[in-house]
């Protein structure tokens, strides 16, 4: 809400890390849906805004993982080092849809 970086919780990674299959993560970033529907009243849907959204290539932990606890790390080392490595990515991502969004749009942010 109000567009500063937020941390990922530890929990993504402890899902992953624990998951009995580890799980193809697909990274999502949308620029605009803040002013199609505000997050703050009133709550009206606004049509005709500037709309961006970005898939990032699937992203797979397998290696990381196995990895991870063929080297006995602990959970919350485990933990950290996925959640941190997908919030890498994610602030990859933004940057990307941020580009593409001036582009299209021709818009500063």
């Amino acid at each position: 809400m109000t567009k500063e970086n937020m941390r990922l919780k530890w929990g993504v990674g402890r899902m992953i890390f624990e998951s009995p299959v580890t799980p193809i993560v697909v990274p999502i970033w949308h620029i605009g849906m803040d002013d199609v529907l505000p997050n703050e009243p009133p709550y009206v849907l606004r049509l005709g805004k500037n709309l961006t959204f970005n898939y990032g290539n699937p992203i797979d932990l397998s290696d990381m993982v196995a990895k991870l606890k063929e080297r006995n790390a602990t959970d919350v080392e485990a933990r950290k080092q996925i959640t941190d490595f997908l919030q890498e990515q994610l602030l990859k991502l933004k940057a990307e849809t941020e580009e593409l969004h001036k582009k299209n749009f021709k818009v500063n942010l």
